[in-house]
């Protein structure tokens, strides 16, 4: 399908350790070559430019993307607003169209992926599609989510960001030292 710029917030003491720990992160999104076949942490020498990459979600509001930073450095916070913004994007899609087959058929040709009212093409097509729109916004994992927690979950809401950033609010000795990273990949699908 394409190339699409992962981020994964992780925490270690120094920047070497992030980078294994979001190698671990992105190669639970790799095995099996589900939902991606490969990734490719970005060369901090030469940043790849977003729009090279990127096929679905607009990440491109960063010039170039750094292998790995600080989650709460100027840059770290762009790149952490960016991907969450095209998760978000991404997101909003598939509800437009949830709305719009809600609007527009019954829960009866709904469930029958068949419409009997004289709709357009588009939106007859639509109706076949609304369970794998339905499907899209519950993604949690794939090419519509930009952003990974340390567990390698998809970060799909504020909250969870928040959530990840803070290490749950886990005030645990395990913590205490450790830095929060972003690390960026390359990843295809």
């Amino acid at each position: 399908m394409g190339h699409y710029i992962l981020g994964a917030i992780v925490y270690a003491k120094t920047k070497k350790e992030a980078l294994e720990e979001a190698n671990n992160v992105f190669d639970s999104l790799t095995r099996d070559q589900s939902p991606f076949d490969y990734y490719t942490i970005l060369d901090p020498i030469e940043p790849k430019n977003a729009v090279d990459f990127i096929t679905d979600g607009d990440v491109g509001t960063i010039d170039k993307y750094p292998d790995i930073c600080l989650a709460s450095s100027k840059l770290g916070k762009i790149v952490i607003e960016t991907l969450m913004n095209a998760t978000k994007n991404n997101f909003m899609w598939p509800i437009a169209k949830i709305r719009s087959c809600i609007n527009n058929a019954t829960d009866e040709e709904l469930f029958e992926e068949k419409a009997s009212k004289s709709l357009s093409k588009d939106e007859t097509s639509d109706i076949i599609m609304f369970r794998s729109y339905c499907n899209w916004a519950g993604d949690y994992r794939g090419t519509d989510i930009h952003l990974y927690d340390p567990d390698g979950k998809g970060i799909r809401t504020p909250r969870h960001l928040t959530d990840a950033l803070t290490m749950y609010g886990n005030s645990k000795t395990e913590y205490k030292g450790l830095k929060v990273y972003v690390v960026c990949a390359d990843a295809h699908s």
